[in-house]
């Protein structure tokens, strides 16, 4: 006899890529007609904006730029002068054949950006841009289900509790700000800006996503003795979109945002009047206790078992942790003008059971001397951490900056920001699960055979005993009045059905 076993659909995300890329790209600038030749570079900004995704066939591809701003001392000692431009950039991820388009996720990042002299009218700038593209296409996954009629047949079910990402999307929004530079100087001058975003707080409720977090603008600004200095202000935001269904309290959003526009204006009482698209990037996770019949025998009976793997995207794992950057920039008597920390993307190594996790970024200052002389420097910071894994788990990463760099001028310059490491630990392997059984003829039994065995418990479990003794778990645990499983020294009681 076949018994076959039913089934129901699992709604999933099967993840495609998830991958980290980078690319290089310079571009030569020339000074525009009335601007003093170059003395020297003193440092260079960038802002990152998405511009597009798209998702071919057998790849997906993601464009943007690159608003790029250098600041310089001209050869003459006159004032500081700046230069902007705007420097595209595209990444590309291979991608399996797939005959219908899936949800893409990436967030675009500046991992360095630095300017150098080429003449005293051009100068040459070039930047490292990355990000982790993530490809995700819905399915449905069949899993099977214990049958109510057994014939017989002892069916081993295992309980996972796992989290299942269920749904991705995004939503665009605009922040649009009337911004003032707080230190009072009525003819500031804003020479470069840059935005970060955080989401702080998130939140499923039925059919919607709630996320609320903020948005800081890094604002490099002259004052009108032509000295330099940093603002860093904070814009909250908050925002809701709608999911394709209902969702219950065992669920959570995993929100990112990113920068799709940026525009300033500088008004005549010196406020600085922003425009900015933000578009936020989002998952559904949802909880679930998976039951999976993988194992199977019966007591009278012969009987063999069909079995599948069944592969979910199923995510074992997953933390949030605050990590304090810090570095010594070695520097005294100094008056910082400005600093900027640029995260790495995180590298993962696998390790005999555990990974680790190395951290990284870069210190950009820029600051006057003794001699009030406007200087630069750049200083690393690294970190590892170590994370106990076994070999079944897959470990991704991100970071994320919570806030503006901060620094202590007291002494030798300390450098510190406050960084969120999020990881994931992904399953790795399959699940053998029985989606068939054929039954065979009953068997009489034998007038020889034991109706009782006595047997040390080992390191199998009662499962293993009761189904190599022709036994049943309950049956085990009723002789020997056991309520979970026995240690690996006791003997055991095995009744022979």
């Amino acid at each position: 006899m076949q018994l076959q076993f039913e089934t129901y659909g699992c709604p999933c995300l099967q993840r495609v890529v998830w991958q980290s890329q980078t690319t290089e790209e310079t571009q030569e600038i020339k000074l525009s007609d009335g601007m003093p030749d170059i003395g020297r570079t003193l440092g260079a900004w960038g802002q990152p904006i998405l511009r597009s995704k798209q998702w071919n066939s057998d790849s997906m591809q993601i464009t943007g730029g690159i608003m790029a701003w250098v600041v310089y001392a001209p050869e003459d000692n006159s004032e500081i002068r700046s230069m902007e431009t705007w420097i595209p950039f595209q990444l590309k991820w291979d991608l399996p054949k797939c005959e219908r388009e899936g949800i893409i996720h990436v967030y675009p990042m500046v991992l360095n950006v630095d300017a150098r002299t080429l003449s005293a009218r051009k100068m040459m700038i070039r930047v490292n841009v990355g990000a982790v593209g993530e490809a995700m296409m819905p399915a449905e996954v069949p899993i099977p289900l214990v049958p109510q009629e057994k014939e017989g047949l002892e069916i081993l079910t295992n309980r996972y509790p796992v989290w299942i990402p269920r749904e991705a999307g995004e939503k665009n929004f605009l922040i649009e700000e009337d911004v003032e530079i707080k230190r009072g100087a009525e003819m500031a001058k804003l020479i470069a800006c840059s935005l970060e975003t955080a989401v702080t707080e998130e939140k499923v409720v039925g059919n919607k996503l709630a996320f609320r977090g903020n948005t800081w603008i890094h604002m490099l600004c002259r004052d009108e003795e032509g000295r330099l200095f940093s603002e860093d202000q904070e814009l909250p935001f908050s925002q809701y979109t709608e999911l394709d269904r209902d969702y219950g309290q065992g669920s959570c959003g995993k929100t990112r945002c990113c920068v799709t526009s940026l525009e300033t204006d500088t008004r005549e009482d010196g406020s600085i009047h922003l425009k900015c698209g933000l578009v936020a990037q989002y998952r559904i996770l949802e909880e679930q206790v998976l039951e999976l019949p993988e194992d199977g025998y019966c007591l009278d009976c012969e009987a063999s078992f069909q079995t599948r793997e069944l592969e979910l995207p199923l995510i074992l794992d997953q933390t949030e942790e605050v990590i304090c950057s810090q570095q010594s920039a070695e520097l005294s008597d100094v008056r910082v003008a400005d600093v900027v920390f640029r995260p790495d993307l995180p590298e993962i190594r696998t390790l005999p059971e555990a990974v680790q996790v190395q951290l990284g970024g870069n210190y950009a200052v820029l600051y006057y001397d003794s001699e009030n002389m406007l200087q630069s420097g750049t200083y690393r910071w690294q970190q590892d951490l170590s994370v106990p894994m076994d070999e079944n788990g897959l470990m991704t990463a991100s970071l994320e900056m919570t806030k503006a760099p901060q620094y202590n001028p007291n002494g030798n310059l300390t450098l510190r920001c406050d960084l969120l490491l999020k990881t994931q630990v992904l399953s790795r392997r399959g699940f053998r699960v029985i989606e068939s059984a054929r039954i065979g003829e009953k068997q009489e039994r034998d007038p020889d055979r034991p109706s009782m065995i006595l047997e040390r418990a080992g390191t199998e479990g009662l499962w293993h005993l009761a189904k190599k003794n022709g036994s049943t778990v309950d049956a085990i645990r009723k002789a020997n009045r056991l309520e979970e499983e026995p240690g690996e020294d006791r003997m055991l009681l095995i009744p022979v059905l």
